[in-house]
């Protein structure tokens, strides 16, 4: 038992290290600066954890489209075991093209908010992460 008892403390302290290093690492670590930027690209400068090394990134400035709601579908069905405590889901999909691309949104604020046929500003963002968002024409 006292084998047992012993690889389970040594596992839980090993966890908690390894969490305590993230955690420092992460907050030791220096942000992304943006280097330079010219009418098309942003250059950054990224690092690793504990800055032990850095590299400089490229990333395509916002781009914004005019783009129009071409279908919006909803649909559902009982999760679970009937009598057991299922549920009903919902499963929404916004469909929206623009500059020759169809991109499928599948969030219920997109599905509420706009209507089939309706013209709509998309704006794709490349930096921090590759973003859709989706608002109404102005």
């Amino acid at each position: 038992m006292k084998t047992v008892e012993t690889i389970l403390r040594t596992l839980l302290a090993l966890v908690i290290c390894g969490m305590l290093y993230l955690i420092v690492g992460a907050v030791v670590t220096k942000k992304n600066t943006l280097l330079k930027q010219d009418s098309e690209y942003l250059y950054y400068k990224e690092y690793t954890l504990y800055n032990k090394d850095s590299c400089v990134y490229k990333y395509h400035k916002p781009i914004t489209y005019e783009g129009i709601i071409s279908d919006k579908r909803k649909s559902g069905g009982f999760v679970g075991l009937p009598g057991k405590g299922g549920h009903y889901v919902c499963h929404y999909k916004t469909e929206v093209l623009y500059n020759n691309k169809t991109y499928l949104d599948r969030t219920s604020s997109t599905f509420y908010r706009f209507n089939k046929g309706e013209k709509v500003t998309v704006t794709e963002t490349f930096y921090p992460r590759f973003e859709i968002e989706i608002q109404k024409k102005q």
